[in-house]
Parts: C-alpha cells; sequence; structure tokens
C-alpha cells in the first residue's frame, strides 16, 4: 500500500508532454491514511522524490508511521501507449514478491487514475499544481491523503 501512496504523491502531475513532466520533477510531501482490510488504522508521513531515468520516471520515497517505523523505496514507471500512460509494479516486494502491475494514466487536467487487478485509485491535482489529494482502493484496504510539493530552501547570503 505505501508504494501506491507514493506513486500517487508523486506520479499525479507527470502528463504525456516533456513540459509538463519537466514542471512536475522534484520532491513532494504528503500525509496519509491506510485502513487494512481488518479494521486496523494508520497515519503516514511520506516524502517522494521524482526523476528521470531515460524515458522512465523514478520515485524514491521515505515514509514513517504514527510509532516511527520508517520504510523507503523505489520504483520505475515506464511509457505505455501515448504517452499520457505509464505503468509500474506497485508490489510490496519487488523483488522477492509477484508482480502487481498498474496503469497510470493522466487526463487532460493532470489528474491520474491508478488501476490494477488489486487496486484502484485516484489522484486529484489542485490548479497550481502545487498539492493535491488522492484516494486508493484494494481488498487489503484502502488509503487516503493530500501532498504538496517541497519547494528548494534559499540559501541564505554571507554578509560581506
Amino acid at each position: 500500500m505505501l508504494k501506491m501512496i507514493a506513486l500517487a504523491m508523486a506520479l499525479l502531475p507527470l502528463g504525456a508532454q516533456d513540459e509538463m513532466i519537466q514542471r512536475y520533477l522534484g520532491k513532494w510531501a504528503g500525509t496519509a491514511t491506510a485502513n487494512s482490510a481488518s479494521g486496523a488504522s494508520d497515519k503516514y508521513k511520506v516524502t517522494a522524490v521524482v526523476s528521470r531515468s531515460g524515458e522512465n520516471l523514478k520515485v524514491s520515497y521515505v515514509s514513517r508511521n504514527s510509532v516511527g517505523a520508517r520504510k523507503t523505496g523505489n520504483l520505475m514507471a515506464s511509457p505505455k501507449g501515448d504517452g499520457a500512460c505509464y505503468t509500474a509494479n506497485l508490489a510490496a516486494n519487488a523483488k522477492a514478491g509477484i508482480p502487481m502491475m498498474a496503469d497510470l494514466c493522466l487526463d487532460e487536467s493532470g489528474n491520474i487514475s491508478i488501476t490494477s487487478l488489486m487496486a484502484n485509485g485516484r489522484a486529484v491535482m489542485s490548479e497550481s499544481g502545487k498539492s493535491g489529494t488522492f484516494e486508493m482502493k484494494s481488498p487489503l484496504g484502502s488509503a487516503k491523503g493530500s501532498f504538496r510539493k517541497m519547494l528548494p530552501k534559499k540559501k541564505k547570503r554571507k554578509a560581506a
């Protein structure tokens, strides 16, 4: 579920055109609430960095739950079809687990729908492109949250 949260946060604004993709590369931060099918709930703080790797998009993320347990991960999203969609493996442990491939498709507003055999979701970007919300659902549980773009910190000038 954490990969889906990070992916929704980080890939939401990516579109088919290079200038649109360039605009949204960078660091994102947000919060999410995940609910398991058994009724357990936890809150997460997530940061994700989106970068280019050739035609692919790389997402690196770090999350902490309410008790401070930390998880990190990386995933690659590859272009699919006409450029408005990407495909990525969202499996909890992509190296040892069964792949969970998901299609991530953007509409003309920059919103994204995430579709796989195990999970479906939607993320909606604000008009400014600096924040958004998302919801994900699967038989294993659900997640929802919000995120914002982290602006680079200005360096302080030393007095001469």
